[in-house]
């Protein structure tokens, strides 16, 4: 697995990768090489997912791996903080309602579609794509 956003390297053992910088945590065994797979990993593995649930449990091991390394390296902006608990529980809720929201647009337009259907209309679509084809 690899990724095609360029990787930097900069002093003082910090690299830059798609606009973020990074840093070992002391005492990590890991490349930097090996947490662009890892976090490639675990992004396609979740992707993946939504498809196949039993992904997750068929590469059990490997995400093991992809978290042991993800652990041995942080952020290194100067003034990065990460989210605490309730700005996740807040961004979290804010996709939630954006996606409610964005479902109910589509429920409306579906509906919308459907009274705009003629069967007989598709099916002499049908039929010019046949004499076309």
């Amino acid at each position: 697995m690899t990724t095609t956003e360029a990787i930097i390297r900069h002093a003082d053992g910090i690299y830059e990768q798609g606009g973020l910088l990074w840093w070992a945590k002391p005492g990590a065994t890991s490349t930097f090489d090996e947490r662009v797979w890892a976090g490639a990993f675990y992004i396609e593995l979740h992707r993946d997912a939504h498809r196949n649930p039993w992904r997750m449990e068929e590469e059990a091991g490997e995400l093991e791996q992809a978290h042991a390394v993800m652990d041995e390296w942080e952020r290194a902006e100067p003034d990065f903080k990460p989210m605490t608990d309730e700005e996740l529980k807040a961004k979290f809720a804010r996709q939630d309602r954006d996606w409610d929201q964005w479902r109910e647009e589509y429920v409306k337009r579906l509906e919308t579609d459907k009274q705009r259907y003629d069967p007989e209309r598709e099916q002499a679509r049908l039929e010019l794509l046949e004499v076309q084809s």
